[in-house]
């Protein structure tokens, strides 16, 4: 704390880019050291994939969870329609009554993590080069058909993915933004890997990214590698609605464990009525490839019932960075604005 860092290739690297504009990225002399520096290092990138590349604005997921409207990341983003399906599943079982972070509520959440898990590794891809079932999988109709399938007093490993087409009609850091309007921004960036690829272009003071290996690498799959696709990503900057007026904007970063943090999240407030931080601090669980992993300071007694159930329990501590950094921002009915910072990483609520 305290100690400068100077970056002056970078400082020179956002000159250039603010008075000559983004063709100075793409095409002009950062570009071509970009690929300089890729085809030195091995890579195959060339100054017309940088000329050739173009962002893509696309709609919004939006759907609904007990009365709150939520509008979230469209794909490539698995976030948004993974979350929205994650709520929608747990939606079918009243979490309120059950509790917070006890043993029916933790097995909830883990079986409905490994059905929306096996959904999204199964379907979830670039749209423009794949037709991914959205309307299907953030159906209140298709969870409910999930739902069926958890079993309340096991674990239930043979489940694998669904059928949503019937029901058609991680490094990561995140801002939360919010003014007394209610204007909000919610806005996730990501090199992947901790330091990206490890590759700094010479001279400009600035990372390369690894997003690649956000790619199936098996051939045939929805998120195969193809020219031009745009990789699957778990980001799930979220803004949650309370009668059609501004009331959280949220994100975390936290590779695959953005989906169901965001989900607990909104779940800690909604379902629990805990205050901003109070659902930040909470203690998080995660549950992938027949691992529950839960975070610290849930009770030694609802662990040992959770394994007799069938669970896997990986154990680690409280605050652990593993379960993302959550900054989230509340809107109350009186105009008062809180802000949540995550003790798990770096993060601060500041207002101005």
């Amino acid at each position: 704390m305290g100690s400068i860092i100077r970056n002056p290739d970078l400082a020179n690297t956002l000159r250039i880019i603010a008075k000559k504009g983004s063709d100075a990225f793409y095409k002009g002399e950062i570009a071509q050291d970009i690929v300089r520096t890729v085809r030195e290092t091995g890579g195959i990138l060339t100054l017309d994939d940088l000329a050739n590349y173009e962002v893509k604005l696309r709609e919004p997921i939006r759907g609904e969870y007990k009365g709150f409207e939520i509008i979230s990341a469209p794909p490539p983003s698995a976030g948004g329609i993974h979350m929205l399906q994650l709520l929608n599943i747990l939606e079918n079982y009243g979490l309120e009554e059950l509790g917070h972070n006890t043993t029916e509520s933790l097995h909830l959440w883990a079986e409905s993590s490994r059905l929306m898990f096996a959904d999204r590794d199964k379907y979830m891809a670039d749209t423009d080069f794949v037709k991914v079932p959205i309307d299907g999988i953030v159906s209140k109709e298709y969870a409910r058909e999930l739902s069926n399938k958890i079993n309340l007093k096991i674990s239930n490993e043979e489940v694998g993915f669904g059928n949503p087409y019937k029901y058609e009609s991680g490094n990561t850091t995140h801002l939360s933004i919010m003014d007394r309007e209610g204007n909000m921004v919610a806005m996730t960036k990501t090199i992947n890997n901790l330091f990206g690829s490890g590759v700094t272009v010479k001279g400009r003071g600035f990372l390369l990214n690894n997003e690649m290996d956000d790619f199936n690498a098996e051939i045939g799959k929805a998120n195969s590698i193809e020219p031009g696709k745009r990789p699957l990503s778990n980001m799930t900057p979220t803004f949650v609605l309370k009668n059609g007026e501004a009331f959280l904007t949220l994100g975390s970063p936290g590779s695959s464990r953005i989906i169901p943090t965001v989900a607990q999240i909104i779940s800690n407030i909604i379902d629990h009525n805990m205050n901003v931080q109070e659902a930040i601090n909470a203690p998080r669980l995660f549950y992938r490839a027949g691992i529950l992993t839960l975070e610290g300071n849930i009770d030694s007694n609802i662990i040992t019932q959770l394994e007799k159930m069938g669970h896997k329990i990986d154990s680690k501590e409280y605050l652990d960075p593993y379960f993302g950094g959550v900054q989230c921002i509340i809107l109350e009915k009186s105009g008062v604005i809180h802000g949540g910072a995550d003790p798990r990483r770096d993060g601060q609520a500041i207002g101005y």
